[in-house]
């Protein structure tokens, strides 16, 4: 595994898991400037209406015909995008009204894009976080987490974006609201090996939930994965891996992690201690 970074309708959806991956290109830190925000919430219920499937990026002319309107096809929205590039809030608008076209159908790169866009501008970053919850707001209702993250990669580089961490987050916690795992799980270990950290936060979110759901095993693996990477987390990810060890009746392994926590010098607060003191009285003598 490479070193990770420094902390800081018309295709069948089972089509949309077989994209190939482009060819990655050189990148360039891309600044952007500060705008004025526009209501998520808006954004949101406009979304439900004009939410459409992703079409095949290699193909953007797919769902058009010559007598359509041109500015449909996937080139001509991504161009458009990027006049917008330090303008978040106009990218977004422009995006809402193409999309709201007859015979729109988004494509994975024109998305990524508009994704690197609005997480280059810190008023814009909830807009990113709802877009996705969106379009990923239900089972297979967007490409395979891989296929996903080799477009955000991918985009980043032939555009001169930016690789910010926080589009591949969102998504993250997009799998797990939804309560998609296999995917959260794909999504975090395809995340590693780009050399993209997860955030403790959203890691202990599936954490979390993966526990509750007696998926031990995957826990585990998904925080040794984090250890080797050296990131071992917060008390949050403490009280998580403890549940873990007593819903295997293994007290003593609840125990030791308590003490190895401690002496790595992690915050643990009242809720561990609480559980530490739980688990002292179920462990044998």
């Amino acid at each position: 595994m490479k070193s990770p970074l420094k902390y800081p309708s018309s295709i069948p959806s089972f089509l949309l898991r077989c994209f190939s991956s482009p060819k990655h290109l050189s990148s360039h830190p891309q600044s952007q400037n500060t705008m004025a925000t526009i209501s998520p919430e808006k954004i949101t219920s406009d979304s439900h209406s004009t939410k459409q499937p992703f079409s095949d990026s290699e193909n953007p002319h797919l769902s058009l015909s010559s007598s359509e309107d041109t500015s449909l096809t996937q080139n001509h929205v991504i161009n458009t995008l990027l006049s917008h590039k330090t303008d978040a809030v106009s990218a977004l608008k422009n995006f809402r009204s193409v999309e709201k076209k007859r015979g729109f159908v988004e494509s994975i790169d024109a998305f990524c894009v508009l994704l690197h866009i609005l997480v280059g501008c810190s008023q814009t970053h909830k807009h990113a976080q709802y877009l996705l919850n969106n379009k990923f707001g239900s089972y297979h209702s967007g490409p395979a987490p891989f296929v996903f993250l080799d477009h955000l990669v991918d985009t980043s580089k032939r555009f001169d974006f930016e690789l910010n961490s926080q589009p591949f987050n969102y998504l993250l916690n997009g799998y797990v609201r939804v309560n998609s795992f296999d995917d959260a799980v794909d999504c975090f270990n395809g995340m590693l090996e780009r050399d993209i950290v997860p955030w403790i936060p959203y890691t202990n979110i599936l954490l979390t939930a993966l526990v509750r759901r007696n998926l031990i095993d995957k826990a585990r693996e998904l925080y040794d994965k984090m250890v080797s990477i050296g990131v071992r987390g917060d008390c949050f990810t403490v009280y998580a891996m403890m549940r873990a060890f007593l819903k295997e009746g293994k007290p003593w392994e609840a125990v030791e992690f308590f003490r190895e926590a401690k002496a790595q010098g992690i915050d643990l607060d009242a809720a561990v201690y609480s559980i530490a003191i739980h688990v002292a009285c179920r462990k044998p003598i």
